[in-house]
């Protein structure tokens, strides 16, 4: 049986506090999630796509809108920028996908403006990765 890989984009805007203006700034993102998997041979399908947006919309839904750094924790915490806001998403996508289904494959963070990937993690990378050393795809 050969492996097949599903990829879906989901998408979200969110603002950050910006040293250049008082009210911050904001971006529209692109998230591509792709897991790998054997076609189910009932269903034909690798994970039915119902199923994998109701484990990762929630994640999204969670910066959706919100001022990263006043309205999630994490930030709080963590500088807001593309390498965090990408690992930060891959640990909670992840998380509940191992719950049901196995290991996310690779997550893209997509900026809109820009329509090309400015990073990509990859799922093999992330157990070792700190932010200090970030592995995967970066433009």
């Amino acid at each position: 049986m050969e492996i097949i890989n599903l990829s879906r984009k989901y998408h979200f805007s969110a603002g950050e506090d910006s040293p250049h203006s008082q009210w911050g700034t904001g971006a529209d993102w692109e998230v591509e999630v792709t897991l790998s998997g054997y076609l189910n041979s009932k269903t034909g399908l690798v994970i039915n796509l119902i199923d994998l947006d109701a484990l990762v919309k929630p994640c999204v839904e969670s910066l959706n809108k919100k001022h990263l750094n006043k309205e999630v924790k994490y930030f709080a915490i963590h500088k807001v920028n593309p390498t965090n806001v990408a690992k930060y998403l891959y640990t909670n996508i992840n998380e509940q996908i191992k719950k049901q289904w196995g290991n996310l494959k690779e997550l893209k963070l997509i900026s809109v403006k820009a329509s090309k990937p400015i990073l990509g993690i990859y799922g093999t990378y992330l157990h070792n990765m700190d932010s200090s050393s970030p592995r995967g795809i970066s433009n």
